[in-house]
């Protein structure tokens, strides 16, 4: 069976597993970030990836509240939307307890590169060699352009962001410090 998207009038990227009355993946995911606007520590995060999600679709949030107003999610669609992302929200918070934090670690536990190398970069003043400033200084473009790091700029970023404070789970400390 074929579903066209609510939002994007497009055929439904959803699994065909899913149930016949339950909202599209994208519906879900907005929910899980709008569940997330209520912690005052996740607003700007939320808010950030709303507008990444909207403008990977081509949406805005002006489509979002057409939407809305027009009722097209059923009460139970959305109830069953704002649970899934509330129980998704929760699985997350228990790898990040596992993991570390989760904007430096997704919820599989794989590094997110970029953010840890922009960390890395933000707090530079605080190495003392400078071999390490210009490496620390140039991952966040190279990392843009390739990526991922080798595996030898992997574990290099990962020490440094460790030793500027950076938190990493000893099964990530495993994989990559490996002797």
């Amino acid at each position: 069976m074929i579903f066209a998207c609510q939002l994007t009038k497009e055929v439904c990227r959803r699994s065909p597993q899913c149930e016949p009355h339950a909202p599209c993946w994208l519906a879900q995911r907005f929910a899980k970030l709008l569940s997330q606007l209520s912690d005052p520590s996740k607003v700007e995060m939320a808010v950030t990836a709303m507008n990444n999600m909207l403008a990977a679709e081509r949406l805005s949030f002006s489509d979002l509240a057409n939407v809305l107003e027009e009722q097209r999610y059923s009460a139970v669609d959305m109830q069953h939307a704002l649970n899934k992302g509330k129980e998704i929200a929760s699985r997350e918070v228990g790898n990040q307890q596992q993991n570390g934090a989760l904007e430096f670690f997704d919820g599989d536990g794989e590094p997110r590169w970029y953010e840890i190398a922009v960390f890395c970069r933000d707090n530079v003043e605080k190495l003392r060699s400078d071999r390490e400033k210009e490496f620390v200084n140039d991952m966040p473009g190279k990392v843009l352009s390739f990526g991922q790091p080798t595996s030898a700029q992997a574990k290099w970023l990962l020490s440094v962001f460790v030793k500027l404070g950076g938190r990493c789970a000893a099964n990530i400390q495993a994989r990559y410090f490996q002797r």
